[in-house]
């Protein structure tokens, strides 16, 4: 018998409904709150399953195109990117904590970080001030990841 533990998942294919059935967010709301288009690969794990599921809370999912194995490249590199340089060196206390992680570093990411293929530039770059400034640091997720700047 299994005391004190919440009853076992039902199959994959009635996933769906029984989420429905159970208290939480409505549908309408997760359809609301996901804004999201996934792009992926032809690995087996998106089966079509898998995509109905998405497909009927309105999360359209996007597949690379067959025999173009370098469409996945600059996500694949960017995964690596958030594990190694985040996800790695935090221990996640809940999901409102993985998403700031998340958050932070994808600004980090995006603003202030160095990109070797695009000649140490940042993809955004911020306005320069004077050379002749302070350097400031813009630590980020308790110092994890820190951004060098000089002040204006």
């Amino acid at each position: 018998m299994r005391s004190g533990l919440s009853p076992p998942l039902p199959p994959a294919s009635s996933l769906y409904e029984w989420r429905s059935a159970t208290t939480g967010p409505s549908e309408s709301i997760c359809a609301q709150s996901v804004q999201v288009t996934p792009i992926c690969d032809r690995d087996t794990k998106w089966s079509a399953t898998f995509r109905q599921t998405l497909a009927a809370v309105g999360i359209r999912v996007v597949h690379t195109p067959h025999g173009a194995p370098d469409c996945n490249a600059y996500a694949e590199r960017f995964v690596r990117s958030i594990k190694e340089e985040c996800l790695d060196r935090l221990v996640i206390l809940g999901q409102a904590h993985l998403r700031r992680a998340l958050r932070e570093f994808a600004e980090h990411y995006h603003a202030e970080r160095n990109h070797q293929g695009l000649h140490d530039r940042l993809i955004v770059p911020a306005p320069t001030g004077s050379p002749d400034g302070t350097i400031r640091c813009h630590p980020r997720l308790g110092g994890l990841l820190r951004y060098y700047y000089r002040a204006a």
